[in-house]
């Protein structure tokens, strides 16, 4: 490592320096990803891009419900009933007062989509009216989008960057749904999207692809998606 990154931060981010370099960890702090939703995916992706540097915009109008307590990482006790924006604000400020972090306590419709501007996208939201407004937004102001979502027992993860789209690529994914979620597989969707978003953030090469993770098989399959005949996004 050389001298030029201050002392502190090359110990704070001293695994990102040495797996990617110097330069890459300060291009990777000058970003910033915008996070629609901060349910388990969310919140726990938000954790894992804060301690990296990496600067946040959290969109979420619901509150912390105790019901939900079992896959929300980031939160404890103190926060049930309160807004779920505000207090990651404050809860990811002490994980790394150096990152830049701002939140919204509101829900993404038509006339608010320019909070989600953005180096990069993560479709968190685990809804399918939000999904396709995204979709459209990012396709044509060119943002990269990954998708994340947990149907059954799999973890589904597809990053998009022009054609095809999110909706071309969602047709090739299971669409069977369970009640009940297994937390581990929250945090291995999270760090998925957040290993994707590295790519785009570095301007690494990427590939359209959609992952789904079968947890109970341990099975990871990976799928080339296809532009759909007469995609009203992409098409």
């Amino acid at each position: 490592m050389s001298s030029r990154f201050p002392i502190l931060l090359m110990s704070r981010y001293k695994h990102l320096i040495k797996r990617y370099g110097e330069e890459a960890v300060r291009k990777l702090q000058s970003k910033t990803v915008t996070i629609i939703g901060l349910g388990g995916i969310g919140s726990a992706a938000a954790e894992l891009l804060v301690r990296s540097g990496i600067g946040v915009r959290i969109i979420e109008k619901g509150r912390v419900e105790e019901a939900d307590m079992d896959r929300l990482s980031l939160f404890t006790e103190q926060e049930i009933d309160k807004f779920k924006a505000t207090e990651a604000k404050k809860i990811l400020s002490t994980i790394n007062s150096q990152a830049k972090i701002k939140s919204f306590n509101e829900e993404i419709t038509k006339e608010s989509l320019f909070l989600a501007e953005g180096d990069v996208v993560l479709d968190c939201s685990g809804n399918e009216a939000m999904t396709k407004m995204l979709n459209k937004y990012c396709y044509d102001k060119k943002i990269p989008l990954i998708y994340g979502q947990i149907r059954d027992n799999k973890g589904i993860v597809v990053a998009m960057t022009g054609s095809p789209c999110i909706d071309c690529s969602l047709k090739h994914v299971p669409h069977e749904q369970a009640e009940g979620i297994i937390p581990p597989l929250i945090d291995l969707v999270a760090a998925l999207m957040v290993s994707m978003a590295y790519k785009f953030l570095l301007g690494k090469k990427t590939k359209k692809q959609v992952i789904v993770y079968d947890l109970d098989a341990h099975t990871v399959e990976e799928i080339t998606p296809k532009k759909q005949k007469n995609c009203p996004v992409c098409g």
